[in-house]
């Protein structure tokens, strides 16, 4: 994440380098596949038209191993259950984390000088 912050904001910003540990937060957690309470981190908020998608970080250990789709599609799925799309933001500068999203079904439905503001809707079984 460090490198997307600095080029958005700037060098020298300052970032919390501690480990977190992968949590939900969210009227009604759901369960993860991460192995390990250091991996990383993954929150959201229900609303009351939709689930918000806070964050989703991962340790650099735990990367490309498809763990931040799958924590994303228990997101997906408690939308569907609740029968409410997922809104998130990404830096305009996270391609990769864009292109996930996008593959995940989520499309751009606003613009922030910084971000863009995603959505999707939950998926047909």
């Amino acid at each position: 994440m460090r490198p997307y912050v600095e080029v958005t904001w700037g060098l020298g910003t300052r970032m919390n380098s501690s480990p977190s540990t992968l949590s939900t937060t969210s009227r009604r957690p759901i369960g993860s596949s991460l192995s390990t309470p250091r991996g990383g981190l993954l929150a959201f908020e229900e609303h009351d038209d939709h689930l918000w998608l806070v964050k989703v970080y991962l340790f650099a250990a735990w990367r490309n191993q498809g763990i931040g789709r799958s924590l994303i599609c228990q997101v997906l799925d408690q939308a569907k259950e609740l029968g409410k799309p997922v809104r998130l933001r990404v830096l305009r500068v996270n391609n990769r984390a864009r292109r996930l999203y996008e593959s995940l079904g989520f499309r751009v439905v606003s613009e922030m000088p910084e971000r863009f503001v995603m959505q999707a809707f939950p998926r047909a079984v």
